[in-house]
């Protein structure tokens, strides 16, 4: 489980802040991939809200049946 202070915009604004100009952050969060629940819409759209210009690659995604 994720700290929650670990993903807030606060947080996620640090991140951000400490990069150099043309830096890059990679941030490895297990959630749906399909952000077909809360948590993991949540988390997608707390990331967006401060890196604007971010792309998803879920890897080996599978739904148990």
């Amino acid at each position: 489980m994720i700290p929650a202070h670990l993903i807030t915009q606060e947080y996620f604004q640090l991140v951000a802040n400490a990069l150099e100009p043309q830096g890059i952050a990679v941030f490895n969060v297990i959630a749906n991939a399909k952000l077909t629940d809360r948590y993991s819409k949540r988390v997608d759209n707390t990331i967006r809200a401060v890196f604007t210009s971010c792309m998803a690659s879920p890897r080996n995604y599978a739904v148990d049946k």
